[in-house]
């Protein structure tokens, strides 16, 4: 149970803050099977309105980001309307 309640805050973490650096292996939560090293976190705040944040390693084509990661951040009401 502490395992999966630490990958949760880690997850969270990442999907907030961005992921830690190479020298954290256990915190960055990287697939070990391949696959793609990112995801999503969705959340409701107090006027109702849905957040969905998105966060993937590596940056777009092209990109000039700085840690080499793709972030979305999208806001929207309940009903799939815009901001």
């Amino acid at each position: 149970m502490r395992q999966a309640r630490a990958r949760s805050f880690f997850f969270i973490r990442a999907m907030l803050y961005g992921f830690p650096g190479r020298s954290h292996p256990a915190q960055r939560g990287e697939p070990t099977e391949g696959g793609v090293h990112g995801g999503e976190l969705n959340m409701l705040d107090r006027e109702g309105k849905a957040w969905a944040i998105r966060r993937f390693a590596g940056s777009a084509e092209g990109s000039q980001a700085g840690r080499g990661e793709r972030l979305t951040v999208t806001v929207s009401d309940r009903n799939g309307g815009g901001p």
